[in-house]
């Protein structure tokens, strides 16, 4: 679907026209055709009474159809051209066995658009709102605003699930802007929409608490975001992103999302009383412009400074992780992160649950029955990073057996910093002259529940390697790298197991093993746990 003719603040508008078809007989052999068309009565802005806005389908949309319970289907419209009624071609595939059902048995429920995921429940239809809308000016993402129809005929009226607000903003620079209600509320998500007095009312099934708007927005042009209809009774914070960095957050007052309603959203950018920026660089010494106001001003250890619209840094030589803050003289705040992988290697205390480590490593028990032991490892630098399956190779670690290299990866991703390590079927020769691989142990749930200690066929799309990802817990003080969450452990999704397997531990087997028969294992549950806390347990690097 798309717009035409947009004014500042509108209300989506329907088309009350409907077409009366002959029923067709309900069959699962053949095409059917339904007439789609807006049930909503048509609404002025409340900026400009003389204005409207038009919704029409497009070319290639596609809905889903349910014959209750029974049958459902993917119908497209095959037009080549934008219209307001539009007819949707396609079949139905049974849901609950038979051929033909009687016309008039059950109520066509429809969804818009196309949702593979979405489901009939007796009462009314599955769908989801996106939690991540992509800026489109003048008009709203294609499919982040969902409508549903109910009809016991061919024609379908479709009405709108959400409301949303239509989003102005003045700077030139903004790429991202986050919505979050101060009251913690779902703001979209996975919902059960129903019925209620002829109009579609929805139910949380699975909410998110915020929305992100991506994309370079051009100021003054219309964006539209879409919500779940709700009271925000304690408003909203927004929060800002630039192209260069900068963030800024308002607060908005309390306000109501309206179904099929857009509110009004003009300018809140001009509300940031300051705007701040976190910089992650390496640990050479650098510089850049920056909104800061008038003065000079320095940070307390002398790293950071600001003059003129510039901020200058100088080199980090402390050999780890430095950051330094600076308030500038507009009251924004400049945060300056030096990191390189170097500033990572060293000595560290591993703390794990492990199995045959006699011979191999420094392993010690301090509680066997609370299942904690520790290690001593190493993080050594690489001299010349390649990159290996999508990360650069710029770690390793050294001291799981013997000294055997266990390639590691630090990496800074949208603004957070991460560690992985690569698992392979990659051998190398140890010192004892035994050839021997690091492949990932796993668990078919994101803590633990059953094990496969040494598979054969492992990893991404059923190749035999696998980045594991890690946490990292205060990295300007005493560096913690920790047990990774659930998707950061995700291996892949096996067809033998009919299971989604974790990664749990890393796994040493020789060259040659038996399926099962793994030679050394470090486990991550110390102290029993899957989960990092600081006293609470979850496997940890501990720098010395």
């Amino acid at each position: 679907m798309k717009h035409v003719r947009y004014a500042a603040m509108i209300a989506a508008i329907a088309f009350a026209s409907c077409q009366v078809q002959d029923e067709p007989e309900v069959t699962f052999s053949r095409e059917m055709t339904f007439t789609a068309m807006s049930g909503e009565e048509e609404t002025r802005t409340q900026i400009d009474q003389s204005d409207n806005t038009k919704i029409l389908w497009t070319p290639n949309d596609a809905i889903k159809v349910f014959y209750g319970a029974k049958a459902t289907g993917k119908f497209a419209f095959n037009g080549k051209e934008a219209a307001s009624i539009a007819t949707f071609t396609g079949s139905f595939n049974s849901l609950t066995g038979g051929v033909e059902l009687d016309p008039g048995t059950e109520s066509y429920w429809a969804v818009y658009p196309y949702q593979d995921g979405s489901k009939f429940t007796g009462t009314g239809v599955t769908l989801s709102v996106p939690s991540t809308q992509t800026a489109v000016n003048g008009s709203f993402q294609n499919g982040a605003f969902p409508s549903v129809a109910v009809s016991n005929r061919p024609s379908l009226p479709f009405y709108n699930v959400c409301g949303g607000v239509c989003l102005k903003v003045n700077r030139s620079d903004i790429n991202q802007i986050v919505f979050t209600g101060k009251n913690n509320e779902d703001l979209v998500g996975n919902v059960e929409v129903t019925m209620s007095n002829g109009r579609p009312s929805a139910k949380v099934v699975e909410g998110e608490k915020s929305i992100t708007l991506n994309g370079k927005l051009v100021a003054g042009a219309n964006y539209y975001v879409s919500m779940l209809p709700q009271e925000l009774a304690s408003g909203v914070t927004v929060t800002f992103y630039t192209t260069s960095g900068l963030k800024g957050s308002c607060e908005l007052g309390p306000t109501t999302i309206e179904r099929s309603r857009f509110k009004l959203l003009e300018n809140p950018d001009n509300l940031v009383e300051v705007w701040s920026k976190t910089a992650w660089v390496g640990d050479g010494a650098g510089s850049e412009e920056i909104e800061g106001g008038e003065g000079k001003v320095s940070s307390e250890n002398g790293s950071l400074s600001y003059e003129a619209g510039t901020i200058s840094w100088t080199a980090n030589t402390t050999g780890k992780p430095r950051q330094s803050v600076l308030t500038l003289p507009n009251g924004g705040k400049y945060t300056l992160n030096q990191v390189e992988p170097k500033d990572l290697a060293g000595d560290y205390d591993f703390y794990n649950y492990s199995f045959k480590t006699t011979g191999v490593s420094t392993t010690t028990t301090i509680n066997h029955n609370n299942r904690e032991y520790r290690t001593a490892v190493k993080f050594v630098a690489v001299d010349d990073p390649q990159e290996i399956n999508g990360h650069l190779h710029n770690l390793d670690l050294v001291g799981l057996y013997l000294d055997f290299k266990v390639p590691a990866s630090f990496e800074v991703v949208d603004g957070v910093p991460v560690i992985h390590t690569y698992q392979s079927l990659n051998y190398q020769k140890v010192s004892n002259g035994t050839e021997m691989a690091c492949i990932p142990q796993l668990t078919y749930t994101a803590e633990y529940n059953g094990h496969y200690f040494a598979e054969q066929s492992f990893g991404n799309n059923n190749c035999n390697y696998f980045w594991g990802g890690w946490g990292l817990d205060d990295l300007f003080g005493n560096l913690k790298i920790t047990i990774g969450t659930g998707a950061q452990r995700y291996v892949f999704y096996s067809s033998g197991y009919k299971k989604y397997l974790y990664f749990c531990g890393f796994s040493f087997v020789k060259k040659g093993y038996a399926k099962g028969a793994y030679t050394t294992i470090y486990q991550f549950n110390y102290k029993n746990k899957w989960v990092y806390s600081e006293t609470g347990g979850g496997a940890r690097f501990v720098r010395k």
